[in-house]
Order: structure tokens, then sequence, then C-alpha cells
């Protein structure tokens, strides 16, 4: 039995449980940790974006620590124009 490539609840439900076979839930945890998962996936790439847009406009510094990571923060000297871009005034 296959199951229909339209049907992606099936096949993240299923994902899910081969991946945690000891696993046990209710119908609204599945629903929560399914919906917590897909906004993840879906939210990851349009952030990246967002920072990578930032740090190349210089809103955003970023900060490689060890183990290949970055962190990211407002310069103190781009704050002013961090609040212009969202139309707020900072005193």
């Amino acid at each position: 039995m296959s199951i229909p490539s339209e049907q992606a609840a099936v096949r993240d439900v299923v994902r899910y449980f081969v991946e945690h076979p000891e696993s046990a839930d209710s119908l609204e945890g599945i629903v929560r940790w399914r919906l917590l998962e897909r906004r993840f996936r879906e939210t990851s790439d349009e952030t990246a974006a967002a920072v990578g847009w930032l740090v190349g406009h210089g809103f955003l510094q970023q900060i490689d620590i060890p183990g290949g990571r970055q962190l990211y923060r407002l310069p103190a000297e781009r704050l002013s124009q961090a609040a212009q871009l969202l139309g707020e005034n900072v005193s």
C-alpha cells in the first residue's frame, strides 16, 4: 500500500512514529508537534534570508563562535537606523 503524495499529514505522522517507535501521544499532542515542526521548517529559510539581508546591510553583526556557529547582534551605532527601518523613534 502506498500513501498518496498529497497526503502530507499521513507521511508526517508515520515518519514521526517510525523515527520514534516507543512514542505514544494524544491527537492534540500529535497536532501540536506536527504544527511546530512544519512552522519551524517554513520559517527557517525565511529567517536565514532575513538575517543574511540584515548582516549584508550592516544592521546585524555576525560573531563567529567555536563549533562553526554564529551569534548575531545589533551594533549600538546602528540602533537609530534600525529603529527607522521599523518606523520607530529611539531616544
